[in-house]
Order: structure tokens, then sequence, then C-alpha cells
């Protein structure tokens, strides 16, 4: 008997028979379903701002996946809540691979639509704006940021080559480097794939330095800690303050570094996935960091609601995996 194969669009429409498409509007949906503080802690973000983040993504190649579009995004959103796959997949109401593989898009898709509109260095024009900002906050004159880095954590299991079922082992850890601005802003972003450089040897090679050096900005300087050189255009502490002045140098150095610093920290408490450690996405997490920042800036400049910090915990799966591949151990 012939075999007749099904064509693109037959498939499709056997899958939407199978699974009831969900739109914005259905009573169901989270938008609906959900009191606005109720999304805002489920989701991180506020209703308003993921429909500005629906309509950058609407132009994205996403709008042709199966799922509509606002259920891509909560699910994603989800997983940057939680770092879990399963909160998505309880979203979309399917598991496995595919919900892994659309984070990872949905993920690509906010950072080429959003990217050049959210985070970016700032011209000349917002330059001297930092630079009234920050000299307002402490009295250092042109100072356009400040260097922040941050550890993180993507999950490590042991699979079923190891003789064991899938078994949380540990963490593995993104350096993430970043310029902040005077509210937190994020205007430059480096992330180091599992490898841990110390912050200037991450920030040596990048372009920013270069344009820095090379005069793009004029005469500015970033704030940054003690472990990196002395640079012309690298702000570091005095390391033995022998005047009164210098000693006034340190303390609004890391006033300002400070400062600057807790603005920035509101990104970890917003998407948490950056400290519990993430569920690793193939063929890397680094879109995910990307897209956070993204996020982070779009909910600065539409002043969303900061909500609730999650405390990273194990969970009692997790907890069991461990009992059972330490007792795996030392049985051999």
């Amino acid at each position: 008997m012939p075999h007749h194969s099904r064509s693109p669009d037959e498939g499709r429409r056997r899958r939407e028979n199978e699974r009831p498409r969900r739109s914005i509007c259905d009573p169901n949906n989270p938008f609906q379903a959900l009191t606005a503080n109720e999304f805002l802690e489920k989701f991180r973000i506020s209703k308003s701002t993921a429909v500005i983040v629906l309509c950058h993504l609407e132009s994205s190649d996403l709008t042709d996946d199966e799922f509509p579009l606002h259920l891509q995004l909560l699910s994603t959103l989800a997983y940057y809540g939680t770092g879990q796959c399963a909160s998505a997949e309880a979203i979309l109401g399917v598991s496995g691979t595919a919900v892994k593989l659309l984070i990872g898009e949905v993920s690509k898709g906010i950072c080429r639509q959003m990217k050049n509109r959210y985070l970016f260095f700032p011209n000349h024009q917002e330059l001297a704006a930092f630079q009234t900002e920050f000299n307002n906050i402490v009295q250092i004159p042109n100072v356009i940021g400040c260097l922040s880095s941050i550890y993180v954590p993507v999950r490590v299991r042991l699979g079923r080559e190891m003789g064991v079922n899938n078994i949380y082992y540990g963490d593995q850890f993104m350096k993430v480097l970043v310029v902040c601005g005077p509210q937190g802003q994020i205007t430059h972003i480096i992330a180091q794939t599992y490898d841990a450089f110390h912050d200037w040897e991450i920030f040596c090679d990048s372009m920013l330095l270069t344009r820095l050096t090379t005069g793009e900005y004029g005469d500015v300087v970033l704030i940054v800690d003690e472990t990196y050189p002395t640079h012309p255009y690298l702000l570091r502490p005095v390391d033995s303050p022998t005047f009164p002045s210098d000693d006034q140098f340190n303390i609004s150095h890391f006033i300002v570094r400070y400062l600057t610093h807790q603005k920035f920290q509101v990104i970890m408490t917003r998407f948490p996935c950056l400290t519990c450690g993430m569920e690793p996405l193939y063929p890397t997490n680094l879109d995910i960091v990307l897209a956070c920042a993204v996020l982070h800036n779009v909910c600065l400049r539409c002043g969303t609601p900061l909500p609730s910090p999650r405390e990273p915990s194990m969970t009692q799966n997790e907890e069991q995996d461990q009992r059972h591949f330490y007792t795996h151990v030392m049985e051999e």
C-alpha cells in the first residue's frame, strides 16, 4: 500500500485540532485569569510590560509557531522566574525537548527584536546626562557607568551514561560582566560561558574598551574596583591613601559603586533564574542572560513594580537525587 506523507499544513492543522489554541482574550488565559499582582508575581513583569514585549515580538518568526505568541512569551517568563522548565511545560501543556527549544527561541527573539532599543551604550547627549547624575550622587565628574559582575549558575546533571538517571550533580557558572548606569540600567553586557576569568581579562578584550581608548566617547571614565589595573578610562580606588583627599575619594568611590550595584541587583530579584541555577538549554543559556538584561531595562523604563523575592531552594526531588547520587558514589 503506497505511503502518503502529510504536508506541513496538514500536520499543523492536526496539532491545532489536538490542542486548543488560546487567544489573549480567552478567560482561561493568564492575562485574563490572573489579577495584576498575581500576574506580576508569577511572570515577574506587569501585564502592560508583557504587552510591550509582545508588540516587539510580533514582527519575529515566532508568530509562525504552533503555539500562540503570548503563551510562548509567558512560558519563557515562567522559566525566567524559576529556572525550571516545568514552569513552562505547565503553561503550554507539553513537556520535553520542545519546551527547551521554545524558551531558547523566544529568548533569541527578545534579543534580536529589542536589544538595539533597550540595551545599548548611551550616545553623547545621554552620556552628558549620565555624568550629571553620577556627579550629583557623590561629586565625581566624568563618570558614565559602573562595572559590575555576577556569576550565573547553570545546573549540571549526570545522565544515563554515568549509570544514574538524570541526577543533579552541581552547578557550572557563567561569568557576566555589565556596565550599569546611574539608575541601575544595563548599557553593556559581556557573558563568558563556563570560564571564570577575572573581570579585567574579560573586559580588556571588549569592543567597549577599544572605543573608550580611542576617545569615541570623549573624556569619560568607568568606576571599577581594585582588581582592575590603572587605566586612563577606568577609575579605581586609591590603593594606599596618604592624604585626606584620598580617603574622601575612596569613600565617594565606594558609595557610587554601592548605590549603583544595589540598583542593578533588582535584576536578580526580578529574574531568579540568574541565581537559583537554571536548567541547561541547548546549545547555551547565554541568550537567557541577555534577554533578562533587555527585559530589566524595559521594566526600568516602564516603571514596572518589582515582584517579591523568591528564595532559592532545593526541591524535594533534587534532595532525593543528591541522596541517591551520594549513596551510589559511596557504594562504588
